[in-house]
């Protein structure tokens, strides 16, 4: 599919090339066009938004300005009526497209309608109901979403903390575990992770979600914390401590540092320095 975009663009260009020698004017609009919407499609990212179609909004008005000369140098004034008529139409598609921004979850409805397979989609539209206490709505959005695509982490990671707040710890932990095993780079499935495990009582898993989390962010004081209460818990003093020290560093003001980094060193036998 993509190859079709990259002959369409390529055929663009050098349309305006011969443009610009032969009809100066029209290889103008054509350079205005291509020069305005390369680098917003290009280097400029786009990614993290949900549409982007206002990218083009400016570049358009070279074509625009083209049909509207062509049209003129043809038919005159009598052009003006349908020039007109053209706008009041094009006017309204853009108050009716305004419809899906008045909201986060309009626009993520509207993508998902046109585009159903949209993984995003789904993760953000399920973000949205989530902002708003929705989770049962969520939780319908999200397994329609896995069925599509079981393959998206983000969808899992979604999945997890809905089960979470339903109190169901037991699936929201298998669902954190294979977020983590799609994506173990991922911070927030290690995160998650980590906090289901510590609350499920799985402080071997527990212990290997904070490591993987510190490995990614190693200057997280309140998981240093953490993880030296779950070395505590395993038997592990010596480690408590060394997690204790940095989180102490890292976070002065969390009491709760302070009191792992106590705890541990009595249970390290280090009474004085406790």
């Amino acid at each position: 599919m993509a190859w079709r975009y990259t002959i369409f663009v390529v055929g663009l260009a050098v349309a305006t090339v011969v443009a610009l020698r032969r009809w100066p004017m029209v290889g103008f609009l054509g350079c205005w066009f291509l020069g305005i919407l390369a680098p917003t499609s290009s280097f400029v990212p786009i990614v993290g938004q949900p549409v982007a179609e206002h990218r083009v909004y400016l570049s358009l008005l070279a074509p625009v300005a083209l049909v509207a000369w062509a049209a003129y140098r043809r038919w005159g004034m009598q052009a003006l009526r349908g020039l007109a008529a053209l706008a009041v139409f094009a006017g309204g598609l853009t108050f009716w497209r305004n419809r899906d921004y008045r909201t986060v979850e309009s626009i993520w409805r509207a993508n998902l309608a046109q585009v159903p397979e949209n993984p995003r989609a789904y993760d953000h539209l399920v973000e949205a109901l989530m902002l708003e206490n929705r989770v049962d709505e969520a939780l319908v959005i999200v397994r329609r979403g896995l069925k599509l695509r079981p393959n998206y982490a983000w969808l899992h990671i979604d999945y997890a903390s809905l089960l979470q707040q339903k109190g169901d710890t037991d699936q929201a932990l298998l669902a954190a575990r294979m977020a983590v095993g799609l994506a173990p780079g991922n911070l927030k499935a290690q995160q998650l992770l980590a906090q289901l495990a510590l609350e499920r009582g799985d402080f071997p898993g527990a212990r290997d979600a904070m490591e993987a989390v510190l490995r990614i962010v190693p200057n997280d004081g309140f998981m240093e914390a953490n993880l030296s209460h779950v070395m505590r818990q395993l038997g592990f003093a010596e480690e408590a401590v060394r997690h204790a020290q940095p989180a102490v560093r890292l976070e002065p003001g969390y009491f709760g540092a302070h009191g792992n980094l106590a705890m541990a060193l009595l249970d390290a036998g280090r009474i004085p320095e406790a």
